[in-house]
C-alpha cells in the first residue's frame, strides 16, 4: 500500500509529482482547485498562520538579523505550510508589507519582487504576481 507518495493526493505529494519548486501553473492549481484549497482548509491555515506569527513575531523582536529570523522554528513552520498559505501571506503583505519575501520564495520557488528596491515594491510585486493568477 502506497501512503504519502504523489497519489495520495496531498499538496506535498503534489510537488513531489511535478519536480523541484511550484511554476505559476502549478501554484495556481494548488491555490485555485477546490479540491487544494476551499474556504474551510484557508480558514485553518489562517488560523494556524496567526498563531505561528505570533510566536515568531514575539520571539524575534530583538533580533537584528534577517537571517536569523527567517531560520526561526515558527518562520520556518510557515514556511511549511506550503502553497496553501500563500494566499494569506499575500493578505498580510497587503496590509502591513514585511518579512514574508522569504518564505513566499520558499514556497514558490523563485522570486516574483526580483529587482525590487524597498519592501513597499517588492510587496506590490508579489501581490500582483498572486492577482494575475486569476
Amino acid at each position: 500500500m502506497q501512503t504519502g507518495g504523489p497519489a495520495s493526493g496531498s499538496i506535498r505529494g503534489k510537488q513531489r509529482e511535478v519536480g523541484d519548486g511550484w511554476n505559476d501553473l502549478h501554484v495556481r492549481a494548488a491555490l485555485t482547485g477546490d479540491r487544494w484549497l476551499d474556504a474551510r482548509l484557508h480558514d485553518d491555515v489562517a488560523a494556524h498562520f496567526q498563531r505561528l506569527r505570533l510566536s515568531w513575531e514575539t520571539e524575534t523582536a530583538a533580533y537584528s538579523s534577517l537571517t536569523s529570523m527567517v531560520m526561526h522554528p515558527a518562520y520556518q513552520q510557515i514556511i511549511g505550510l506550503g502553497p496553501q498559505v500563500v494566499p494569506v501571506l499575500i493578505d498580510d503583505l497587503r496590509s502591513s508589507p514585511g518579512h514574508w519575501f522569504w518564505a513566499l520564495r520558499a514556497i514558490v520557488g523563485e522570486d516574483k519582487a526580483y529587482g525590487a528596491a524597498t519592501v513597499p515594491e517588492a510587496a506590490a510585486m508579489w501581490v500582483g504576481w498572486f492577482e494575475a493568477l486569476d
